[in-house]
């Protein structure tokens, strides 16, 4: 069986930094809004969170329109997202 796609090896996240801008409570979804620089690279986005706090969905655009995910793969930006959001949820409760 040949192998019809190849892929190459994910950016490696070294730095992720989340500075909030604003909090919008709709009641059932948060949605955060503010600028990650990852890698030394800004990026304006949202992350989106259910009432509970859990992550529903991000958005983070590369310069090139690019979904940061196909960069640094779907796991290691789901995985920095959420650990923002927990921070984030942590600071808002204090």
């Amino acid at each position: 069986m040949n192998r019809i796609l190849t892929f190459g090896e994910f950016s490696r996240i070294d730095s992720a930094v989340f500075r909030l801008k604003s909090a919008k409570d709709y009641g059932d979804e948060i949605v955060y809004e503010g600028v990650l620089s990852l890698n030394g690279e800004k990026i304006a986005g949202q992350i989106f969170a259910d009432a509970d706090g859990d992550l529903e969905c991000y958005q983070f655009y590369d310069k090139d329109g690019r979904d940061i995910a196909e960069t640094y793969g779907q796991e290691a930006v789901d995985s920095m997202v959420r650990s923002k959001l927990k921070r984030l949820i942590k600071k808002n409760i204090e």
